[in-house]
């Protein structure tokens, strides 16, 4: 069980944090990672649907270095009206977005 905070729109994520220092003191690089990933993800998720509570008509849009993660991106991508900047484009959030935003106003206007 991964114990999440997310309350509303915000997260914390010292929990996971100390949670992640100490599965790597017992068991290891590997074991480490994969907790953050699906920490990160499970905390990524219940954002998501706490923003589709408060905004059901607005898509979400994903990018950053984050979002590149394929196995994170397995789990968000479940959701309806979610769009990924490309990976090669999450490098720079502002890059994903602007791209992102540029397609969505030439969509528009056609």
């Amino acid at each position: 069980r991964i114990g999440i905070s997310v309350n509303g729109l915000a997260c914390n994520l010292s929990g996971g944090e100390n949670t992640a220092r100490k599965i790597y003191s017992e068991s290891g690089a590997e074991s480490a990672a994969f907790y953050v990933l699906t920490f990160i993800a499970s905390s990524l998720d219940k954002l998501s649907a706490n923003l589709r509570t408060q905004f059901p008509e607005l898509p979400i849009i994903y990018s950053g270095g984050v979002m590149s993660n394929g196995y994170i991106k397995s789990i968000l991508n479940k959701r309806e009206n979610t769009y990924f900047a490309e990976p090669r484009l999450s490098a720079d959030n502002g890059v994903g977005i602007a791209l992102l935003t540029r397609e969505r106003f030439q969509s528009l206007r056609n």
